[in-house]
């Protein structure tokens, strides 16, 4: 009996290869094991059939037991063609099954990839690996003989075909799959019926070396659903809405990978959300500003170069003093760089990318499952201290799922707005520095407001040098307050007498978690920290970063987040950063430090 699993898929973008992971991953879940996904695919919307350039991959792992990363290499590796097996081969196993689609592997298929004609990539294969043909071709279209489709339609049910096989190998329970292809077809049948030719194939070939029993694992009690990032967001912001008690807009402009939370918002259609599709960036940012002018709370979302179009919106959120909340879903940059790719080389830009003093709360997601509470902390400091504040996805987290437990409504934190009632001064300030939130037409609160430095307590346009400094501060002073609000430093990981702390932020979290285990489980004295807080730090970092004699930080950039803490600290911060546009793995990382 295995503990875990590592399956990837990859074919062409037409293959669909998401839509057969995803099916997996939900049976998965489903049969009590955790799963953790990675999603690798292609920034053109057609990508050229069969071209390396043009492999869609998916990979996941399986678990008996709780697990925090997709994996590194794969037990089993599912190539639809040879553009797929020249792409990813290194990431088998030494000794993994290779299935391959017989079809993909002829001589059109290694013209297409741009390898020797005379190249016999599976019968090499099989000095590595276990290879497995399978005519996918052939089994479909005698699946489907009875189905009225051409030739071409019936061949996009290759998928399914290999998710009978793959239900069958992982005792994934088929009829939670059959479940959820009808529920996701809505009638047609043909899927269905490709996807049972292959579960009675795999049955037929009683070959037992293929089949893997994995353990059931004992996860805490509750309603479950898988959930990648995207659909946590979403989440969040309807969950926040409700908390608050008033109408949100969600107002962006579609870019990769942030407009996938567009399309579940839309989808989703939550109560007191109202959705926009902006006709660029700026009318983005500002509409949703304009929405928080007018007593609803406003959000807003882009990736990489939206960010830098919104800065000056979110300078106007700051001198306003208006709650926002922007999610930067990053991906591999500058410019428009990598866009299907993960990185979190915007942390400079969200601390410190706007003209002028305008310091705002950066918050990070550390997986999928916990952007729905990383919203719902942002959408609370935004408008419990009126200020706009940023939180950090990227692209690993927003297209990676794993099992999510749904809660209860009692259970999420209570959001408060400020007082604005009326005859109270719209600029008058609380113990903490959070002016109130007045809304058009409350009696008695009529104040100016706009992008002019106002007067202290009044609100009224003033281009004196002291209230310009006072202001400045006093805005400054609003967002440190704003860690009230963080709860107690949290450790993922404390030895006795460790003398190193490890910190990273975002998506590191699993790998770096995988990692520090697997170093303590060896007798390596360390200590880990995963930081949400990015600005303001959380109150208690400094003082017990202070107690280590070394600190490594491990990000996807260039070491961003280190060469800010070494600023602040004015101590050595070692550095361990990668920018290859794929995320870290736990082997990866045992290699790039001690």
């Amino acid at each position: 009996m295995e503990s875990s699993v590592v399956v990837l898929l990859a074919g062409d973008s037409g293959d669909g290869i998401q839509l057969l992971g995803g099916q997996m991953v939900r049976a998965a879940a489903q049969s009590g094991r955790d799963v953790r996904t990675l999603s690798d695919f292609p920034a053109e919307i057609r990508a050229p059939q069969g071209t390396v350039s043009g492999v869609s991959g998916f990979q996941f792992r399986i678990a008996g037991h709780a697990i925090h990363d997709p994996g590194a290499l794969a037990d089993c590796f599912v190539a639809f063609n040879a553009a797929a097996y020249a792409k990813y081969a290194h990431q088998l196993k030494p000794g993994g099954l290779l299935i391959a689609a017989s079809e993909g592997f002829d001589a059109r298929s290694l013209a297409l990839a741009k390898l020797p004609a005379d190249a016999d990539l599976l019968n090499s294969a099989r000095a590595r690996f276990r290879v497995l043909e399978l005519p996918l071709k052939d089994l479909t279209a005698r699946a489907l003989a009875e189905v009225s489709l051409g030739q071409r339609d019936k061949m996009r049910s290759r998928n399914m075909l290999v998710l009978g096989v793959l239900t069958w190998m992982y005792g994934m329970p088929a009829a939670v799959v059959e479940a959820e292809l009808r529920a996701v077809f809505r009638g047609d049948e043909t899927n269905l019926m490709a996807f049972k030719a292959g579960l009675h194939f795999a049955e037929t070939l009683e070959v037992q070396d293929y089949r893997v029993t994995l353990e059931h694992y004992g996860a805490e009690r509750g309603t479950f659903r898988t959930i990648n990032g995207s659909q946590a967001v979403a989440l969040g912001l309807a969950a926040a809405a409700h908390q608050l008690g008033r109408p949100l807009l969600y107002s962006s402009y579609p870019i990769t990978p942030a407009s996938d939370i567009l399309h579940e918002l839309a989808k989703m259609q939550p109560e007191y959300v109202t959705v926009l599709q902006a006709e660029d960036e700026i009318a983005a940012v500002t509409s949703a500003l304009g929405a928080s002018f007018a007593g609803g709370l406003g959000v807003t979302a882009s990736s990489g170069p939206g960010l830098s179009l919104k800065a000056e919106g979110l300078g106007l959120a700051v001198m306003t003093e208006l709650p926002l909340v922007l999610i930067d879903v990053q991906r591999g940059g500058p410019s428009t760089g990598l866009p299907t790719k993960t990185e979190q080389s915007d942390l400079g830009l969200a601390l410190h990318g706007r003209h002028g003093e305008a310091p705002i709360p950066v918050l990070a997601a550390r997986t999928s499952a916990d952007a729905f509470d990383a919203v719902l902390l942002a959408a609370k400091i935004a408008v419990e201290c009126m200020t706009p504040v940023i939180l950090l996805s990227d692209a690993y987290l927003a297209g990676s799922a794993q099992p999510w437990r749904i809660p209860n409504l009692s259970e999420l934190p209570r959001i408060t707005p400020p007082r604005g009632t009326a005859g109270e001064a719209p600029y008058a300030r609380d113990a903490h520095g959070v002016r109130p939130w007045v809304a058009p037409g409350t009696p008695g609160g009529a104040h100016r407001i706009g992008g002019l430095e106002g007067e202290d307590g009044s609100g009224r346009i003033s281009y004196e040098p002291a209230n310009h400094q006072a202001m400045v501060r006093a805005r400054a002073a609003k967002v440190d307050a704003a860690i009230r609000l963080y709860g107690p430093l949290e450790w993922v990981q404390r030895c006795p007498g460790s003398e190193t702390l490890v910190l990273a932020w975002g998506s590191t979290y699993g790998a770096v978690r995988s990692d520090v285990e697997r170093r303590a489980a060896e007798g390596q004295m360390l200590d880990y920290i995963h930081l949400r807080h990015l600005h303001p730090l959380h109150a208690e970092l400094k003082p017990t970063v202070d107690r280590y004699r070394r600190v490594v930080v491990i990000e996807m950039n260039e070491g961003q987040l280190a060469h800010h803490l070494q600023g602040l600290w004015a101590r050595p911060v070692e550095s361990v950063c990668k920018t290859t546009g794929q995320p870290f793995t736990s082997e990866e990382l045992a290699t790039l430090w001690n």
